[in-house]
């Protein structure tokens, strides 16, 4: 868990709200910080790990979900979807690498992640980011691409510097 809330007591420190839902029992939870509306769920990791639905009039409904090895859930009027695709089977490292069995069953593939943009896509979808691509185990281009035949919006693949614009409307 260490490395998933490693900063908490420094942002707490700062006078920086901290939603932790999994200090809970509680799969499911929901917490409000001004404007914004905040739902937990549980992921598929090997260690307990949340995914968020973000609310906000202004940016409409957002997904986040990284760390995981599948999304168990349908969810309906995403804005903006910001999920796992961490690897593919075809970048991957040799199979004596002590690292793939963490990889291959607490992270999500970029098929798996493709196979819910699918699920989840809507006509209100404004835009895809995808997240936490293995430095050896991925493809950039070929994430984006294979991400890009199944949604209707833009897609982005995070990394420093990105910004994103997370209106509702894009206007």
């Amino acid at each position: 868990m260490s490395d998933h809330a490693k900063y908490v007591g420094q942002f707490e420190q700062a006078g920086i709200p901290v939603f932790k839902p999994y200090e809970s029992e509680v799969d499911k939870q929901v917490c409000r910080y001004g404007g914004f509306t905040i739902k937990s769920f549980p992921l598929v990791h090997d260690t307990r790990c949340m995914g968020f639905l973000i609310e906000h009039p202004e940016m409409g409904r957002l997904l986040y979900a990284s760390d995981t090895e599948y999304i168990r859930y349908k969810f309906r009027g995403l804005n903006h979807i910001l999920v796992e695709a961490n690897y593919s089977p075809d970048c991957m490292e040799p199979t004596n690498n002590p690292k793939r069995s963490h990889v291959l069953t607490g992270h999500m593939s970029i098929d798996t992640a493709v196979e819910f943009l699918g699920v989840n896509k809507s006509p209100e979808l404004r835009n895809v980011v995808l997240l936490h691509l293995s430095k050896s185990n991925s493809d950039e281009a070929q994430f984006k691409a294979a991400a890009e035949k199944v949604v209707d919006c833009p897609v982005w693949v995070a990394g420093k510097g990105l910004e994103v614009e997370m209106n509702e409307f894009p206007f």
